[in-house]
């Protein structure tokens, strides 16, 4: 997924769902940036723009780095982390729900 902001592109990749502790934070952020580069340089290959990655890592529970508010500032709008881990949180839950209810069998209730 990515954002057009007036000549400039912010790629914004996928929630990481690792059940590591927060120590490595620098980590998560920079195997993020490492995984969007290859599309950060096809983004300015091919429309000629300024590209940036903006690692936004935010668990499935919501758990969030301590680099998020840092690399949110980057971002030309304002994002609230509250709703941003309530939509990840939201996500997972109806992923989980969906799952249930799709292999749910009325036969054997």
């Amino acid at each position: 997924m990515f954002q057009s902001y007036v000549g400039h592109n912010i790629v914004a990749g996928d929630p990481c769902n690792d059940d590591d502790d927060d120590d490595d934070d620098d980590n998560d952020d920079d195997k993020k940036t490492l995984k969007y580069k290859s599309l950060c340089i096809d983004i300015q290959r091919m429309w000629n723009l300024k590209c940036m990655i903006i690692p936004v890592i935010i668990g499935a529970t919501g758990i969030v780095t301590r680099s998020l508010r840092k690399n949110l500032e980057a971002v030309p709008r304002k994002h609230l982390i509250d709703s941003l881990q309530k939509t990840a949180i939201l996500g997972t839950s109806f992923h989980f729900i969906s799952f249930y209810f799709c292999s749910f069998d009325p036969e054997r209730a």
